[in-house]
């Protein structure tokens, strides 16, 4: 069984972030600032739909860092996982 992953995409100073909710088979979208004050934005609704769910997410960063997507914006992806050193 593959674990789903984190996604995220990058809108200049804000980062999209979409992850699965452990055990509801839903994903939960927020943004959060890069540059101080780093803050980070909920959505309250759960979506059981990634595209929904990214879709939210980039909804949020665009609020927090009023753009239009263009080139500047990074495409979604899938963020590896990192072992935690014992």
């Amino acid at each position: 069984m593959s674990q789903l992953r984190t996604w995220q995409r990058r809108h200049r100073r804000v980062v999209a972030e979409v992850s699965p909710v452990p055990g509801m088979g839903t994903w939960e979208a927020c943004a959060r600032l890069l540059d101080p004050p780093e803050t980070e934005r909920q959505v309250g609704l759960q979506f059981s739909l990634l595209t929904d769910a990214q879709d939210a997410a980039d909804t949020l960063a665009r609020a927090m860092v009023r753009h239009e997507c263009d080139d500047g914006c990074e495409p979604w992806g899938a963020v590896e996982r990192r072992k935690t050193p014992r």
